[in-house]
């Protein structure tokens, strides 16, 4: 697995505009892309979380319909992402308990409320066996 993260702008921005409209929630949803490594669309999820200012949940019903819909375009899930509202970009102890997809990237967008505006910061992971490996991620067009 690589330690750089390929991710397009528009998927990037698209992260950040969910996220925006989302908050004070969690929001969520996949990145596919060709390989392990590379995110260049993402598919927003629904957070189905009884408690969604603080954890995000998706129906593997749904998981597997995008699974299904990025294979029928020869794509992957190469990654999962999710917000923390008023929390810093960094797994959980939730987040690391509940990471059960090989090679796919966790990518966390802290978002925090600053008086009127709020401030946005996207990081990656690699998590396995309960740990989290911070990586690089490099914005492509």
């Amino acid at each position: 697995m690589s330690d750089v993260y390929h991710l397009t702008r528009v998927a990037f921005e698209q992260i950040v505009a969910q996220a925006r409209s989302g908050f004070p929630f969690e929001i969520c949803g996949f990145v596919g892309g060709p390989q392990t490594g590379s995110g260049l669309t993402i598919r927003p999820a629904t957070n189905i979380s009884s408690h969604p200012r603080d954890a995000y949940d998706i129906a593997p019903e749904e998981t597997l319909a995008v699974l299904l819909e990025f294979e029928s375009k020869g794509s992957k899930i190469t990654g999962v992402y999710h917000s923390h509202p008023n929390y810093p970009a960094r797994p959980s102890q939730v987040d690391l308990r509940l990471a059960d997809m090989p090679n796919v990237c966790y990518l966390i967008i802290g978002v925090q409320a600053r008086g009127p505006r709020l401030e946005f910061d996207l990081r990656a992971y690699r998590i396995s066996q309960q740990k989290a490996y911070e990586v690089q991620i490099e914005l492509t067009d």
